[in-house]
C-alpha cells in the first residue's frame, strides 16, 4: 500500500516549510536512510531522511512551493501500484503573474500610454525579461511572496550562476522603501517571516502566561576575576583551556543551582509541569536574521570547557544561519544576556513552554564600604521572569537569591 511522506511538524510554532531542492525523482528506488528533499522554515534549513524504502510514484509539490505541516510532499510504494486516490491531491496554486506586477510599474505604463516608442521600449523588456529564466532560492522565494517583491524587479543578484538569494530579496525591499519614502514622516514595512515567527512567539508568551520578573544585583568581583585569569591562561597558551564569556561562566552556574529547583527547571502544560533533574538552557542569540535561542543539551553535566565549544558553535551556526530544529529544541530553561549592548536591567519574556528565563544585565561599577574604606566593584543585575501559574514569586526569589550567592563566591578551582 502507497505511503504519504508528509511536510515534518517542528514544534508548536512551524505552520509550514519551504521546500529546498527535491533529490528525488518519479520511479527512483528509496531506501531507509536516503535524503529526499530539503525543507526550510523561517529558522532553519534541513535535509528530510527516508524513513521507508520502496518507489518514488508521486511527487505533490516542487521546490520552492510552501506546505503545510503534515502534508503529503511525496508518495512511495510498489512499482506499478494504484495511487488513483492520491491523484486529487495537488500542490497550492501559485500567485499568478499578474498579482505581482509591482503597481508603480502598472502606473507607470499608464502615464506612458501615448508614447509609442517608450511603449515598443517597455514592451521590448517585457519580453526579454519573459524569455529569461529566473532563479532563486526557496528561502527567497518565500520572503519575495510575503513582502510582494516581483523577483524581476531584483537588482542585486549574489547567487552562484545569478541565483537570487535570500540577503538580495532583503536589500531590494529596504532600498525600494528608502526610494519611496524620501521626505516623508514616516515608512511602511512589511514583518519578514521570521519576524513574524517571533512576533507570533512573543505575543503567545504574553497571552498565555501569568509572568513576574524579580530583580537582585551581584557583586560579580569573582566572576570577572576567574574570566581574566581564563584569559590570561589563553594567551598564554595553556593546553585545555578554553576561553570562557562571562556568559559562559554564568550558564555553568545557574545550570548547577536550576538542577536543585526543578520547580524553576520545568516546562508547563495546560494543568501541569514536568520537572527536570537535568539542564538544558536555551541561550538568546540575537542573529541578523532575528532571535533565536539554541540549546545547550545537558549544562548541568558537562565540564566548563565542553559548554564553551558547544556554545560558541551554537552561536556560529546562529549567525550563519544553520541552525538545525534539533539545534533550538530541547531547552528547560532560557538565558538572555544583553551585557554587551550596555543595557543593565531588563523584563525577558518568557520562552514557552518553559516556565523561567533569566536575563543578564551589564556591569555597573559601584562603590561600597569595607573595612579599610571606600572600594569600587562591578555589579551584575539578574532579572528573573516567571510563569506565576505553577508556583508562587517566593520560590522565584529562594532560587535567585541562591544563584546570587553562587555567583558572588565563584572560584577559578572549581571550573577546573
Amino acid at each position: 500500500m502507497a505511503k504519504a511522506i508528509k511536510a515534518p511538524k517542528m514544534g508548536n510554532t512551524v505552520e509550514s516549510i519551504i521546500l529546498g531542492d527535491i533529490k528525488v525523482k518519479v520511479g527512483d528506488t528509496i531506501k531507509n536512510g536516503d535524503v529526499l528533499f530539503e525543507y526550510e522554515t523561517d529558522k532553519s534549513t534541513t535535509e528530510f531522511k527516508s524513513e521507508d524504502s520502496g518507489e518514488v510514484l508521486k511527487i505533490f509539490y516542487e521546490a520552492g512551493d510552501e506546505v503545510k505541516v503534515l502534508e503529503p510532499v511525496i508518495l512511495i510504494g510498489k512499482k506499478g501500484e494504484d495511487i488513483s486516490e492520491w491523484e486529487k491531491i495537488s500542490k497550492n496554486e501559485e500567485i499568478s503573474p499578474k498579482k505581482e506586477e509591482n503597481t508603480s510599474e502598472i502606473k507607470q505604463e499608464q502615464q506612458l500610454s501615448n508614447d509609442t516608442s517608450i511603449k515598443e521600449k517597455i514592451q521590448g523588456q517585457q519580453n526579454q525579461s519573459e524569455n529569461q529564466k529566473i532563479f532563486v532560492s526557496p528561502r527567497a522565494k518565500m520572503i519575495a511572496k510575503s513582502l510582494d517583491i516581483n523577483l524581476k524587479n531584483v537588482d542585486h543578484i549574489s547567487g552562484v550562476n545569478n541565483r537570487i538569494m535570500e540577503k538580495d530579496i532583503i536589500q531590494n525591499y529596504y532600498e525600494d522603501i528608502d526610494k519611496k519614502n524620501i521626505g516623508q514622516e514616516f515608512f511602511h514595512t512589511k514583518f519578514t517571516p521570521v519576524r513574524k515567527a517571533i512576533a507570533k512567539s512573543m505575543e503567545d508568551s504574553l497571552q498565555h502566561g501569568a509572568q513576574l520578573t524579580l530583580m537582585a544585583p551581584f557583586d560579580a568581583t569573582n566572576l570577572l576575576k576567574v574570566r581574566s585569569i581564563i584569559k590570561a591562561k589563553v594567551e598564554e597558551k595553556e593546553v585545555g583551556i578554553e576561553n570562557s564569556s562571562i556568559n559562559d561562566l554564568i550558564v555553568y552556574v545557574l545550570a548547577r543551582t536550576l538542577i536543585e529547583f526543578p520547580h524553576i527547571n520545568s516546562l508547563i502544560g495546560p494543568d501541569y509541569y514536568d520537572a527536570y533533574s537535568v539542564a538544558h538552557v536555551a541561550i538568546a542569540v540575537d542573529a541578523p536574521k532575528g532571535l533565536f535561542v539554541p540549546v545547550v543539551r545537558n549544562a548541568s553535566e558537562i565540564s566548563l570547557n565542553e559548554l564553551t565549544r558547544i556554545s560558541k558553535e551554537l552561536i556560529i551556526k546562529t549567525k550563519e544561519g544553520k541552525l538545525s530544529p534539533k539545534d533550538q529544541s530541547g531547552g528547560t530553561f532560557t538565558i538572555s544576556n544583553l551585557g554587551l549592548s550596555g543595557v543593565t536591567a531588563f523584563t525577558p519574556i518568557l520562552n514557552p513552554p518553559q516556565a523561567a528565563l533569566l536575563g543578564v544585565g551589564s556591569p555597573i561599577k559601584r562603590l561600597k564600604m569595607v573595612k579599610n574604606g571606600i572600594v569600587e566593584y562591578s555589579e551584575i543585575i539578574l532579572s528573573l521572569t516567571m510563569d506565576h501559574r505553577p508556583f508562587d514569586g517566593a520560590k522565584g526569589a529562594e532560587f535567585l537569591k541562591e544563584l546570587k550567592q553562587r555567583l558572588e563566591n565563584v572560584s577559578y578551582d572549581q571550573f577546573k
